[in-house]
């Protein structure tokens, strides 16, 4: 696989280590394209590279994927279990308000509870709040329980969203390495025939709860679907009378503008990790490093 980097200056390393320049071999420029080898044990944060034919490393939230796998193509039906999951769930908890570090989870009726958990401050989250992974991940609970039952079969199977119990930039590259590595970043996301399924991370703002060590920065994270012809973007966000709602795709897209051309907006393709052949499984379980606890997964 190639990579780009993202930013000027990019550094090429002996060791996964950024607390020395000692180890530093070369730099990339911006847009300048490196060989990667495969993520590093202690993945999201660092690639294994071949530099000038020397085994190497970069820090992974500062080159994004040049080549990769093209999106899944779903069938009608299966497409429409998808969007139709979660359009009446943007209906059914469209009351649910921000509460960044809330989570929920499906129970035993096939509803999302949201009545567990306390938020970033440690104040309840009374059943009323989620932030915006928690809302991706309780949707990926809906649509992959409703894909398995319009089946017949395990595409996804019980437990398959667990690893989404995360922070949002964890989210955004566990999809992409369990679908097959796929992921599109700043305008290359532009190429793409957008599907329902499709999730989109983006690096808005420093935030509070972001740290250093956040891949790509990401400290947003919304989901895409088409109605009426219509494709919009699901989100939980906050602000004045926000919470789960919903905008266009071309508004959305001009409210991110400044954002596209310097590669801040990364997209995934959820649906890709289904197993839509039946053939074999795709180790959906491996979730090692994760958090697995839909309540308590870190806030952002």
């Amino acid at each position: 696989m190639l990579a780009r980097a993202v930013t000027k200056g990019v550094n090429i390393r002996t060791s996964a280590d950024s607390r020395t320049n000692a180890n530093i071999l070369g730099q990339l420029a911006l847009n300048e394209q490196i060989e990667l080898v495969a993520p590093y044990a202690d993945a999201p944060k660092w690639w294994k590279v071949k530099w000038k034919g020397q085994a190497a490393y970069v820090a992974r939230r500062l080159v994004t994927l040049v080549d990769c796998p093209a999106p899944v193509t779903l069938d009608a039906e299966i497409e429409k279990v998808v969007n139709d999951t979660i359009v009446k769930a943007n209906a059914d908890y469209d009351a649910i308000t921000y509460g960044l570090g809330c989570k929920c989870s499906r129970n035993a009726e096939g509803a999302l509870d949201f009545s567990k958990g306390k938020d970033f401050d440690g104040k309840p989250c009374k059943g009323s709040r989620v932030d915006c992974s928690g809302w991706i991940a309780g949707l990926a609970q809906l649509i992959f329980a409703a894909v398995d039952t319009a089946s017949g079969r395990d595409v996804f199977g019980a437990g398959a969203a667990s690893f989404l119990a995360n922070m949002s930039d964890v989210q955004i590259v566990r999809i992409s390495r369990k679908s097959g590595w796929r992921m599109w970043s700043g305008t290359d996301i532009d190429k793409l025939s957008l599907r329902t399924g499709m999730v989109f991370g983006i690096d808005k703002a420093a935030t509070r709860f972001e740290g250093n060590d956040r891949t790509f920065n990401i400290d947003h994270i919304v989901m895409g679907f088409a109605q009426d012809g219509v494709y919009y973007i699901t989100q939980s966000s906050g602000g004045s009378g926000k919470g789960v709602n919903t905008m266009t795709w071309e508004r959305w897209r001009r409210d991110m503008s400044k954002l596209f051309p310097d590669f801040k907006v990364h997209c995934v393709d959820l649906m890709a990790i289904g197993n839509w052949t039946g053939a074999e499984s795709r180790a959906l379980e491996d979730n090692a490093g994760d958090h697995l606890d839909f309540i308590t997964a870190p806030a952002g």
